[in-house]
């Protein structure tokens, strides 16, 4: 894992501090196979205590947290939440710009429709679905 910016690294903290805050699991899972039952609780809490005590800015120090704790699953999570909250606040004042979220049926066939057509899932939605729009209203 690469942080490339102080605004990636500001992400990365918040998303790991919110999981440690909602998961008391985290990072490690019980049932992790890697980790035998009574070192678990051992693991969990330093890495905890480790997070808590690294500096803010400190890039490098949070870099290797991740790759020290986190398995690839949860690089992958994290990756994706980063990128996620960047094109929200680069987006944040466009106006019409709206989050969704579709149960995987829904986001399966409306990805196949949107690769089929060449087009992204929102002109796909427009494309497919406009003139019904139009009709009701």
């Amino acid at each position: 894992m690469l942080i490339d910016d102080n605004s990636e690294l500001i992400y990365v903290r918040n998303w790991i501090s919110r999981k440690i805050k909602l998961d008391d699991e985290f990072p490690y899972l019980f049932d992790d196979a890697a980790i035998g039952d009574g070192d678990w609780y051992s693991k969990v809490s330093e890495a905890r205590s480790t997070w808590e005590e690294i500096e803010s800015s400190n890039r490098f120090a949070v870099e290797k947290w991740c790759n020290t704790h986190l398995d690839e699953a949860q690089l992958v999570q994290m990756g994706s939440a980063v990128r996620n909250a960047k094109w929200r606040e680069r987006n944040k004042s466009r106006d019409g710009v709206k989050k969704i979220n579709l149960d995987y049926q829904a986001w399966v066939i409306l990805s196949e429709l949107a690769k089929h057509d060449g087009v992204t899932l929102s002109e796909a939605i427009i494309s497919r679905l406009e003139a019904e729009y139009f009709r009701l209203c």
